[in-house]
């Protein structure tokens, strides 16, 4: 009388501990994608660091680069003035001579 219902118990456990081994499976098959995201993350926060270093080192080289061209400007623009002075200069001289 109680055999059959031991055997009904043994059968419930055993399906109950294959649920439990598969439940064991699949919890650890999420903690390794958990594990691998977070490996993903760390690996995009270092490309994203190492773009924004490169960023900021190519905007300091434009930087200067613009610095350089606007001093180079600034001095022709200086020696434009000096030689349009010497030019009405030389055409004040020449009426002169006329």
């Amino acid at each position: 009388m109680l055999a059959p219902k031991v055997a009904d118990l043994q059968t419930k456990q055993e399906k109950i501990d294959t649920q439990v081994d598969n439940l064991a499976g699949k919890a650890t098959d999420l903690e390794n994608q958990v594990n691998a995201a977070k490996d993903g993350v760390k690996k995009l926060e270092r490309k994203l660091k190492n773009l924004q270093e490169e960023q900021e080192k190519t905007e300091k080289s434009q930087n200067e680069t613009l610095t350089s061209l606007q001093e180079k400007l600034n001095a022709l623009n200086t020696q434009l003035s000096e030689l349009e002075g010497s030019v009405s200069k030389l055409e004040e001289r020449v009426k002169a001579l006329e």
